[in-house]
């Protein structure tokens, strides 16, 4: 099985994380290794067949960038793409420095199968890629974002299809409201 890091991933997180090659190399490496044994028994479902969250040792000391909202917290909005080319989305989000967020203790690489990729013309020569990391500050991966979610089962640019039926998607829509009714994803400032 040949997993790699897709260019999503590069351009829109590991960049910004992860700039140094070396430490990509590095960060798919612990990725292969947390793969090896057994996979996918690892994993956990994604949104969809052929979407996978694998577990991972935060070995770079992720920070954990869910924020648990108070009342009176200032948030933010943009509308721009997420990468060039793509069609501008709504964005909320809660500024601050990465010193205000705690390292995240779950880490989970998000992991799409060729054949989902290949759906909207994307075709990589592996038989999965790492298209994004998420983490959690509970064993098991957060819900979907309200907003990806309708965004990937609507089939907006960008977004890949959840093909799920009209009730798999109420079910997981309502998890993620009620998941992320009080929280947002930190935007780190200097």
């Amino acid at each position: 099985m040949e997993v790699i890091l897709h260019k999503f991933y590069l351009e829109h997180q590991l960049d910004k994380e992860l700039p140094s090659q070396k430490d990509q190399e590095r960060w798919l490496a612990e990725i292969m290794h947390e793969l090896i044994d057994p996979f996918p028994g690892n994993s956990f479902p994604g949104y969809r067949n052929g979407v996978l969250l694998v577990p991972i040792t935060n070995i770079f000391n992720f920070k954990h960038k869910t924020i648990t909202l108070k009342r009176g917290d200032k948030l933010e909005a943009t509308y721009e793409p997420r990468v060039e080319g793509e069609e501008p989305r709504k964005h909320t989000i809660f500024k601050c420095t990465k010193d205000d967020l705690p390292i995240a203790p779950y880490v989970f690489a998000i992991l799409y199968n060729k054949d989902v990729l290949a759906e909207d013309n994307d075709f990589i020569n592996a038989d999965w890629a790492v298209v994004a990391h998420t983490t959690s500050s509970i064993p098991e991966p957060e819900p979907m974002g309200v907003g990806t979610l309708i965004s990937n089962h609507v089939h907006l640019d960008g977004g890949t299809r959840t093909n799920m039926s009209s009730e798999e998607f109420e079910d997981a829509l309502k998890k993620s409201v009620l998941y992320w009714k009080d929280k947002c994803v930190a935007t780190l400032v200097d």
